[in-house]
């Protein structure tokens, strides 16, 4: 705390006359958006202290290695007047000001901040100081009473084809223009917060199926098993973005979603967070005999919470559920909820002879699904998801034998799983929608489809 106490006896000494630079016009102009981008993300997203500084000092001076990521804690350029003036510009940003990191997180930044630039025999300049202690480390904030819960923000989708938007280098541009965002309260300790209020990487794996994929959600009704967060039905609620040319007419919006958890608390947790995301739930239950659907206020989409516990639930309940498609990411962590998952999905899919394809007809949501195009060719998956009602899991590969034991019961139980894995992958590729998000390896991600069993 010396450190900190020193830059904010420097901030009130000096705060009245400093003024931080503009910005940096240069050769690598195109790109500078990009490197202020980066940084802001890494700040967003509560990055090692260390990670931010270094992200800003390559706005000043990227080298010929320019968006690769740094090879050592530190770079060896000073933490001069662009770089702070790289810092200043996320700490200031209308999300960081709304969704900030926590005080104790500012506190670290400040502290690795000062010492960097004493290092290279220069001071904070007294704006970035007076911002990082004024705005954040000294101000109260609601979510922070609770050791262990902090706010990040995740960038995802890109700039449309043909557009110079990123071109602009203005000092006043907003880097994230043409950006959605997604801003969620979590717990960084998912033993102490519960799984429910933590993040995971398969998560975000399935927004980014969600964006890329809209023909899949279009109209439906969609249930996820164990929603979290919130951050993948966030994106499910929205619909699909601009950047794989989705299908024209196809939005990719629900006409209904239910997001189920087994922890109340995450339940809470979850409805604050789609809040906060201009999702708004039409009505919170805990019992799944009396899910409803409201309406939102967004995309004409029925946002409903429910509580399930895959041990223990009504089966007429849910089997009176005419579910289009399931979708659940990282809920095969555990071998023993193998069994328990299976029996909910019998439940909600019901069995193959009452799905789209092979019904009598009486699908009151047919009429929403969108027609075949040269993305869903004929006796593709995706054609497939799209007309008949199916469960998609998306797995961060850990365990290879849980995930075979998973294949083996779906199998055995009819469910016919059927791994998509290098289908979607062809699609989102390695570096996927959301920017930089800290540890996602988009190849340890595997997708399954299950189709309900046939009788006999």
């Amino acid at each position: 705390m010396e450190v900190v106490t020193r830059a904010v006896h420097q901030c009130s000494r000096r705060l009245e006359t400093h003024r931080c630079p503009a910005g940096v016009m240069g050769p690598a102009r195109s790109s500078a958006r990009a490197r202020r981008r980066a940084a802001l993300v890494a700040y967003l997203q509560m990055a090692p202290a260390a990670e931010v500084i270094d992200a800003c000092r390559r706005c000043e001076d990227p080298g010929e290695n320019e968006g690769a990521e740094s090879s050592s804690p530190h770079s060896s350029s000073s933490f001069d007047d662009v770089a702070q003036d790289a810092l200043h510009r996320c700490v200031t940003h209308p999300i960081a000001t709304s969704h900030p990191p926590t005080k104790a997180y500012i506190a670290r930044l400040l502290k690795l901040a000062t010492i960097e630039a004493e290092r290279g025999g220069q001071t904070l300049n007294d704006q970035l100081v007076g911002d990082l202690v004024q705005q954040t480390f000294l101000k109260q904030q609601q979510d922070d009473t609770d050791d262990g819960w902090c706010h990040k923000t995740y960038a995802y989708g890109e700039l449309p084809q043909g557009s110079d938007t990123d071109d602009d280098d203005t000092a006043d541009g907003d880097v994230l223009a043409n950006w959605r965002t997604v801003s969620f309260r979590m717990h960084r300790n998912m033993f102490e917060g519960g799984t429910g209020c933590h993040e995971w990487h398969a998560g975000f794996y399935l927004a980014e199926l969600a964006a890329t994929h809209p023909k899949i959600f279009d109209g439906r009704t969609v249930l996820e098993l164990g929603a979290g967060c919130g951050l993948a039905a966030t994106v499910m609620a929205r619909g699909g973005t601009n950047v794989t040319s989705p299908q024209q007419g196809c939005r990719g919006v629900p006409s209904r979603l239910i997001l189920t958890d087994a922890d109340a608390d995450a339940l809470v947790n979850l409805t604050a967070n789609l809040a906060a995301n201009d999702v708004a739930v039409g009505e919170e239950n805990t019992n799944p005999n009396d899910i409803d659907g409201g309406r939102t206020k967004q995309n004409a989409v029925h946002v409903t919470t429910a509580r399930l516990d895959w041990e223990d639930f009504h089966e007429d309940t849910l089997r009176a559920y005419r579910t289009d498609l399931i979708v659940a990411s990282d809920v095969l962590y555990d071998p023993l909820n193998i069994t328990p998952l299976l029996n909910v999905c019998g439940c909600l899919l019901g069995t193959e002879e009452e799905s789209f394809g092979d019904g009598d007809g009486d699908n009151q949501n047919r009429s929403h699904i969108p027609g075949d195009d040269e993305s869903a060719p004929a006796g593709s998956w995706l054609d497939d998801v799209v007309n008949n009602r199916r469960a998609v899991f998306v797995t961060t590969l850990r365990q290879p034998e849980t995930l075979a034991k998973f294949e083996m019961e779906a199998t055995a139980r009819g469910f016919d799983p059927k791994d998509v894995t290098a289908d979607v992958f062809d699609v989102i590729g390695a570096d996927g929608l959301f920017e930089r998000v800290r540890g996602l390896d988009r190849r340890e991600m595997r997708v399954h489809v299950l189709r309900p069993p046939r009788v006999g």
